[in-house]
Formats: structure tokens, sequence, C-alpha cells
């Protein structure tokens, strides 16, 4: 794990770091969560929910309406969903 604003770190254990990000916590509701990093000028958006926090539908328009406003452009295709 990476000490908090850490940018001068760029090895570990001989490994490059080419990114980091936040491992989120999803404790009490809505057990959902978004969450943004910075590192090396690259920015990490990691959203975490439980099954139950949110419906698909809703998922789908929280991913469309982040992907929107990051791009700044209306999209009508659905985000991709890992």
């Amino acid at each position: 794990m990476l000490p908090a604003g850490s940018p001068e770190i760029s090895r570990i254990a001989g490994a490059d770091i080419l990114n980091a990000w936040h491992l989120p916590c999803l404790g009490t509701p809505p057990k959902s969560g978004v969450f943004f990093n910075e590192r090396a000028g690259r920015l990490t958006l990691t959203l975490s929910w439980r099954n139950t926090a949110i419906t698909p539908a809703e998922r789908d328009v929280m991913l469309g309406r982040l992907q929107a406003d990051l791009l700044g452009t209306e999209n009508t295709e659905p985000a991709h969903v890992v």
C-alpha cells in the first residue's frame, strides 16, 4: 500500500508502479461509493456498490452520467461495467 500523497515512490519490491488507486470500504448504508484518485497525471475512478444497494437501471444511469460528465459528452451507449 502506498502512503497518501506519495508521487515520488515509483517502485516497490523492484516492480514499477504504473498506477495506484483507492481500495474502498463499503460499510453502512447506502453501501455504494464513487472514489477518484490521481497519480502521475492519470485519473482513476472506482465505483463500488453492493448488489442490493442500487438496481441495474440506477447503475446504468450513474455510470452513463459519470462518463458523460468526465468526457464532456452525452453518451447514448451504456458504460462499460467491469
